[in-house]
């Protein structure tokens, strides 16, 4: 039962993701995003991606995600949003998040947060497992730099750098006061 209500929020996200005509928040602020082609379990991922759901390891090969291989959750279906590094994903329940090694941020479905836009403190987020490359504009506490995510939609603070520099002058200037 377990793989069953997995495979079916895999399938819920991956039909969600194929949904072109489906506006998206990254649409309203004129982000750029590709298909990109990705590596799977196993492959190296020297000059390519890791599919979603799996991450990078030292090596430079992709590896599951799992931090707690031997921690056993309960099937039941509790959907959280968890958070693991630049990653926001839906898991099954609060055990499985853990079980994955994500901070869990809310419970529900992952959606995008529109405070992101505009604000020097955010960082670029990926949100879902899909295979789409969103790029846009982030401020890493010196400077405004591009940054390029893979995920079904992403929160992006800035669509260009000169928006970032604008707003971010301000905000290096407040901090120093």
């Amino acid at each position: 039962m377990k793989k069953t209500l997995l495979l079916a929020l895999i399938a819920f996200s991956l039909t969600a993701c194929a949904d072109e005509k489906k506006p998206t928040f990254t649409d309203d602020i004129n982000v750029q995003s590709k298909t990109i082609e990705t590596a799977t379990l196993g492959e190296s991922c020297e000059t390519k991606k890791c599919k979603s759901g799996l991450e990078c390891n030292d090596e430079k090969i992709c590896v599951e995600t799992v931090a707690l291989k031997n921690l056993f959750c309960p099937e039941t279906q509790d959907p959280v949003c968890g958070r693991k590094g630049d990653y926001k994903n839906g898991y099954l329940n609060e055990c499985e998040a853990t079980r994955h090694g994500a901070e869990i941020l809310y419970k529900g479905f992952c959606k995008v947060d529109p405070d992101v836009t505009g604000d020097c403190k955010a960082n670029i987020t990926r949100i879902g497992q899909c295979d789409t490359e969103f790029t846009g504009v982030e401020y890493n506490g010196k400077n405004c730099v591009e940054k390029s995510v893979s995920g079904c939609d992403a929160e992006i603070p800035f669509e260009s750098i000169e928006a970032c520099e604008s707003t971010c002058s301000g905000f290096i200037k407040s901090i120093f006061k």
